[in-house]
């Protein structure tokens, strides 16, 4: 039955540059005055969101170790994002499996919306949340080859860490971009290497 579910999903999911232009739409086209104030603020974030996804995909080269590996892989396997624009780890991160995916034609990758598609978010829960991004790798048979997310282990440790001492969901969030600016993909790409 996931199967099945997973298949139809990725199948109707967005290119990463499907989903891109699907986000310069949205921040093109809305008109933010007919917006309320919880639209409003989702709408900022997106558009932040959208720089963050360009700036990315720019800058953080794959590591030469991570695309030798990317590139012996000699079967098809199709990687789904679990994501949406408006989620700002998924802005930080996301770009890195696009560009890695690029590096083999065997990779065949979609971007399938959490809300959009709720049965496939709830088969891979963080901690019974629908934390994203979720990435996951099958093999044609639609084998489970590995799962990350929704952020790298060393930056979850770290939030944790601020949350215990009482720091404001304002301030932490503000943190993370800043943690993410510097790290550059980093984690992202080493914690990638130990699980292909």
């Amino acid at each position: 039955m996931s199967t099945t579910l997973i298949k139809n999903a990725f199948e109707k999911g967005l290119t990463f540059d499907e989903f891109l232009k699907k986000t310069e739409d949205y921040i093109n086209d809305t008109d933010t005055n007919v917006l309320g104030e919880e639209e409003n603020f989702y709408y900022d974030y997106t558009r932040l969101n959208l720089q963050r996804m360009k700036r990315v995909m720019k800058t953080h080269p794959v590591p030469a170790e991570v695309e030798a590996k990317i590139k012996a892989i000699d079967t098809p396997q199709n990687w789904m994002i679990i994501t949406e624009n408006w989620c700002g780890d998924s802005a930080q991160s996301s770009p890195e499996f696009h560009k890695m995916s690029l590096l083999n034609k065997n990779i065949t990758l979609r971007v399938v919306e959490r809300d959009t598609y709720p049965e496939v978010m709830d088969l891979y829960l963080t901690n019974g949340k629908k934390s994203i991004p979720i990435v996951v790798a099958f093999d044609s048979d639609w084998n489970q080859l590995w799962k990350w997310g929704a952020r790298p282990a060393v930056l979850q440790n770290q939030i944790d860490e601020w949350l215990a001492t009482g720091v404001g969901k304002d301030e932490w969030i503000e943190k993370i971009h800043l943690w993410y600016g510097k790290n550059r993909g980093a984690e992202v790409y080493k914690e990638l290497n130990s699980l292909m």
